[in-house]
Parts: structure tokens; C-alpha cells; sequence
């Protein structure tokens, strides 16, 4: 039995080098790899203009069928090709920052898996002093043949083309993104969903509790119970989230978001329970009144209800006095953010009570204009 073994093949790059391109200014394509390849979509390279790449690094190519990634190269380049030519252009080239927009991309969405760990060829560990760089786009070709598709569409992004019929440049970067916030997007948008917006606020809210339920529930902590307290204006609503190590514990007094129409006590369960591990920190996330029914300042109002009540229960509740926090997402951020100055400016609760700032406050419950300064902030 006779046998052939191939080693030390330099994948993806070494016969792209080995022609030794030579672009602009007589740099040539081996010294811009240097510190690994840099493309455009895996098909073309800043500084080397009218050079088109097939299965180059920074797409599918080894990571798909290979003659399925070849033919919609071709046919990517060839539609490109027509264009320039029905617009007399005979210069093609993309921009740098196009081309470091979809570097980042490509590291961004290798990070999200395995692959760039590995010593393996897709990252050239096979070859001593290759440039360690994760060579193909992990996205498949399915996600890839869009990208390009949304290239094209939005009139040849991060392309500069040049020629008799002028100069055109449509600058910048395609994928703005992370890919896995991009992947939830497009599942949702597979949904079919209405747009919040479009809703009545009894559907908004029906519509968020249904999002809700499908979603991880976060980690294990000591104890949960569910009460009520008082409010400005009656009872509210409040989930408190103790940690498993021995109490009692500086307390965190959580106000939800959902712009100030959606939301409870237990809307943000999982990120309370997150919060509770991580600081280990009393946890106490408490409602108030939502828009449109219940108008400004009720929520303000009842946020800062909830805090005075909390400070002054604070050993009830298994928490240290005078170790209070208040913090909050999005709307419950501003509601932190302005109670904690409503607090400073009465001159209590007892309990110190500093402000974990996400959005700057608008208004007090008065009316008046307030400004953050640096001893509000935490």
C-alpha cells in the first residue's frame, strides 16, 4: 500500500501570495498580510485596486461547499463588473474603513464559536510564524450571500469606483451589529410580530409578558417571596431576591424599565437574580404606576414611596440600614437617578441612598430642571 500525505500547506493565503500581487505604491500583497490577511468580503483587498479573490479568507469558502461559495463569488463579481462598465468606471476598490469594518466582523462572529482556539490550518497554526488569524467567515453561505446582496443594494458599500464616468464612493461598513444581536433581530423578525409601537398599551403588555415566558430564567438564589408595600398613591407590587450566603446584606432597590408603560415587579427576573448572585446584594424590585392611565409624576412618586419604605424596613427585609442602592434599566434608570436627587434634596430617607446612573434625569416630581453632578453619581 502506497500512501501520500500532504503537510504543511500554507491554507487559504500561500497561493494568493505566491503570485506576489503588487498594489498601490508598490506595496504588495504579501507585505499587507504581514500580520494576516485583510479583505473585503473575502473578495477583494484596500490598495489593490481591480483585484478580485475567490474563496478568499474572510469568507465561507473552507467553512461551506466549495463550489457553491465559488459560484456565487463569480457571480457576485460579475454582476459587479457590469456595473462598472455600464457606468464607464474602470477602477474598483474598496475603502479601508469597509474593509476593517468587515475584518471585525469576521473576528467578531469566529469569537462567538470554538474555531479560533483551535491549532489548526483555519488559523494557521500548522506553519511556524504564520500570523495566527482565524481565516474563514463562520456565518455560512446563506448569511454571506446576504451580506453581499446588502452591498449591492445599498448602492455597492465600502466600494470606490473610478473611470471616465467619474468617481463614486459610497463609504462604510456593512455590518454594524454583533452577529448574535443580529441573529436574535432575525429571529424575531421571523415572528411576524407587530411592532410595539402599533399596540394598544394592555396588547404592548400582553405582548411583552409573552416574550417574557420564553426567555432563561437566570440563576439560583437563596430565597424569592413576593409582597406588597406602600406606594404613593396605594399598594405596590414588589419581588425581593435574597442572596444563599448568610445576611443580612446591603439591599439594591430595582425599578424596571419599559418606558414607563410596561413592565413589574417581576418583568426583569432574570437580571435581578443575575444581580442578586453578582453583588450579592438584597434585591428588591418593585412596580409603580405606568402611562398613559396613571400620569406624571406617579411614577416618580411611587419610586420614591418604595425607596423611604424600604430604608425604613430595611432590617425587616434582611438588609444592613444605611447600605441602600438604587438602580434601574432604561426608565426604571431615570426614575433611580431622579429619586435619589428627590432624597438627597429632602434630606432622607435615613438610610444613605446613592444612585446607579444609566440615563440622565429630567425633571423632578416639582417640575424643576435638574442637572447630575459628580457627588450624585456612583
Amino acid at each position: 500500500m502506497r500512501g501520500c500525505f500532504a503537510t504543511g500547506f500554507d491554507a487559504m493565503t500561500g497561493p494568493i501570495v505566491a503570485v506576489d500581487f503588487t498594489g498601490r505604491e508598490g506595496v504588495r500583497l504579501a507585505q499587507k498580510r504581514a500580520d494576516g490577511p485583510r479583505t473585503y468580503l473575502g473578495l477583494m483587498s484596500a490598495g489593490f485596486p481591480n483585484l478580485f479573490l475567490i474563496t478568499a479568507p474572510g469568507s465561507p469558502s473552507v467553512l461551506s461547499n466549495m463550489a457553491v461559495a465559488i459560484e456565487q463569488h463569480v457571480d457576485w463579481v460579475a454582476e459587479c463588473l457590469r456595473h462598472a462598465r455600464e457606468h464607464a468606471f474602470d477602477v474598483i476598490e474598496p475603502t479601508t474603513a469597509a474593509e476593517a469594518g468587515w475584518m471585525q466582523h469576521v473576528e467578531d462572529f469566529g469569537n462567538l464559536t470554538l474555531y479560533p482556539r483551535a491549532r489548526s490550518w483555519y488559523t494557521g497554526a500548522n506553519l511556524p510564524g504564520k500570523p495566527r488569524v482565524f481565516l474563514p467567515y463562520v456565518g455560512g453561505v446563506d448569511t454571506y450571500r446576504r451580506t453581499c446582496d446588502a452591498v449591492v443594494a445599498h448602492g455597492y458599500l465600502g466600494l470606490r469606483f473610478d473611470g471616465p464616468g467619474g468617481v463614486r464612493c459610497s463609504d462604510g461598513v456593512i455590518c454594524r451589529l454583533q452577529h448574535d444581536v443580529q441573529i436574535l433581530l432575525d429571529i424575531v423578525a421571523s415572528l411576524g410580530l407587530p411592532r410595539m409601537e402599533t399596540l394598544d398599551p394592555e396588547s404592548a403588555r400582553a405582548l411583552a409578558r409573552s416574550l417574557a415566558a420564553t426567555r432563561p430564567p437566570g440563576p439560583a438564589v437563596g430565597a424569592i417571596t413576593d409582597g406588597v408595600l406602600p406606594g404613593a398613591a396605594g399598594d405596590l407590587a414588589y419581588r425581593r431576591y435574597r442572596p444563599a450566603s448568610a445576611g443580612p446584606h446591603p439591599i439594591v432597590v430595582y425599578l424596571h424599565g419599559g418606558g414607563w408603560v410596561l413592565g413589574g415587579a417581576d418583568s426583569d427576573d432574570p437580571f435581578c437574580r443575575d444581580l442578586c448572585v453578582r453583588s450579592d446584594f438584597v434585591v428588591l424590585s418593585v412596580d409603580y404606576r405606568h402611562a398613559p392611565e396613571a400620569r406624571f409624576p406617579a411614577a416618580v412618586d411611587d419610586a420614591f414611596a418604595a425607596v423611604q419604605w424600604i430604608a425604613r424596613h430595611a432590617e425587616t427585609l434582611g438588609g444592613i440600614p444605611d447600605q441602600l442602592a438604587v438602580c434601574g434599566w432604561s426608565a426604571g434608570a431615570n426614575l433611580a437617578a431622579v429619586v435619589c436627587q428627590l432624597a438627597r434634596e429632602a434630606g432622607g430617607p435615613t438610610s444613605q441612598v446613592r444612585c446607579s446612573w444609566r440615563r440622565s434625569p429630567t425633571r423632578t416630581s416639582r417640575g424643576r430642571r435638574i442637572r447630575p453632578t459628580p457627588r450624585d453619581t456612583c
